[in-house]
């Protein structure tokens, strides 16, 4: 049911008119309300999940006095936001869920994003990140869910000369996985690709290929 559900939603979509906007958002935070769910009540079924809960077990509360040093003890060797995260997390006396469901609404927020950028009728590069990206890469993956997904968005920020909120949105992904700078690489070769007049299709081969 998880991977046919999109199937059923981009087929929905497909029959919905440019013009209805409220109704396309609607059913857009369907489909990331699904996906919150999903992704929180994720159980024990991969090498993943067992890493996240060990390392969330043997995470440090913060101390009552919150210093740099505090800030960066307990250093796991992954990407510092996903330390600090785990360690907030156990302060409050959550569960590893509440992890996962971090990342799902982060996620969530960021598909919504990025198809809000788009007319219906090519809303179905959603139902290609989201079945792709999210219910095979995030059910699984969380951190490189995330970041994959910043990326997209981030490039849509680019496009439009937002520089300032692009570089808030790098700053953020890249505290939970460094495959977000990437993004400059696929910059440098979009700004080869089109000095030199290319075919753009170089781009998206680079883009897929990263």
């Amino acid at each position: 049911f998880i991977y046919i559900f999109p199937v059923f939603y981009a087929l929905t979509l497909a029959f919905i008119s440019n013009k209805n906007r409220i109704l396309d958002r609607i059913l857009i935070a369907i489909i990331c309300i699904f996906l919150i769910t999903v992704i929180s009540i994720k159980g024990e079924i991969d090498k993943d999940y067992v890493n996240y809960l060990y390392l969330f077990e043997n995470s440090s509360k913060f101390k009552g006095n919150l210093s740099l040093k505090d800030l960066l003890a307990n250093y796991t060797g992954l990407e510092i936001g996903f330390n600090i995260l785990n360690r907030l997390i156990k302060t409050l006396e959550l569960n590893v869920q509440y992890i996962y469901g971090f990342f799902s609404l982060s996620s969530a927020f960021f598909i919504y994003k990025i198809c809000d950028n788009f007319k219906s009728a090519n809303k179905l590069l959603l139902f290609l990140v989201l079945y792709v990206q999210t219910f095979l890469g995030l059910l699984v993956q969380i951190r490189y869910g995330l970041a994959s997904l910043a990326i997209i968005l981030a490039l849509i920020l680019y496009s439009k000369k937002k520089y300032k909120l692009f570089l808030i949105l790098i700053a953020f992904s890249a505290l939970f996985h460094s495959i977000t700078f990437s993004i400059f690489l696929i910059i440098f070769f979009y700004k080869i690709v089109v000095k030199l007049k290319l075919n753009k299709t170089y781009i998206y081969v680079i883009l897929l290929g990263l």
